[in-house]
């Protein structure tokens, strides 16, 4: 299990998350999804340190 979430966010990592959502067989419902646009920016102007922080704060809202 541990090999299918991100270290950072304990989010699903992006081949898990495929994995999972090809399975999914709901007829009522709704999935979100959300992609980060930009996030090299903050990394390049603010640091790596940042950028992570960005990410952990955006997980935490789920």
């Amino acid at each position: 299990m541990w090999n299918q979430l991100d270290g950072l966010t304990g989010l699903l990592n992006q081949n898990s998350f495929l994995n999972r959502s090809e399975e999914m067989h709901y007829t009522n419902g709704m999935l979100i999804v959300f992609d980060v646009d930009d996030l090299k920016h903050v990394n390049d102007v603010f640091g790596h340190v940042k950028g992570d922080l960005c990410l952990s704060i955006i997980a935490g809202l789920y």
